[in-house]
């Protein structure tokens, strides 16, 4: 921080260089994107790829998988409910079976069936807005309409 600190000014004259060349070369965008940072993602890929630096977010996928143990438990989740339902709108009745039977399940609490139910539904509400890459299709879990 103190190397930070002192060498403020290059750094920031540095990062709006960088900038202007993104610009420069059109925005491109990067190809790799995380959760709901897409447009971050591909904004800084792309500032990256124009400095010629290869590889931004290259390894996410084992990060994640390293770091993310409820994320990799939803990413099953999710997984299952995609090879079953694909685009079908579905509700959390529909989705109750695959959250206990899939591997490892996902942890609904230790209370009888109408508890877990009701609990998969706050779960999949908190879920909502989220992007699960699921062998390279980006799903998005949105509510129910209408």
């Amino acid at each position: 921080m103190i190397w930070a600190r002192a060498n403020r000014a290059r750094l920031v004259a540095a990062c709006l260089t960088l900038c202007r060349a993104w610009i420069a070369a059109g925005r491109p965008r990067g190809q790799r994107s995380i959760g709901s940072y897409e447009s971050w993602a591909q904004t800084m890929g792309g500032v990256l790829q124009v400095a010629g630096i290869e590889g931004f977010l290259g390894n996410l996928d084992e990060m994640m998988e390293a770091s993310d143990g409820e994320g990799a438990v939803w990413r099953s989740f999710v997984s299952a409910w995609w090879d079953r339902f694909g685009t079908a709108e579905v509700g959390t009745g529909d989705l109750f079976g695959l959250a206990t039977d899939c591997e490892p399940p996902l942890p609904l609490g230790p209370g009888n069936e109408k508890s877990q139910r009701t609990r998969l539904g706050k779960a999949l509400g908190k879920m909502r807005d989220r992007v699960f890459d699921i062998a390279g299709t980006k799903v998005h879990l949105r509510a129910l309409t209408g």
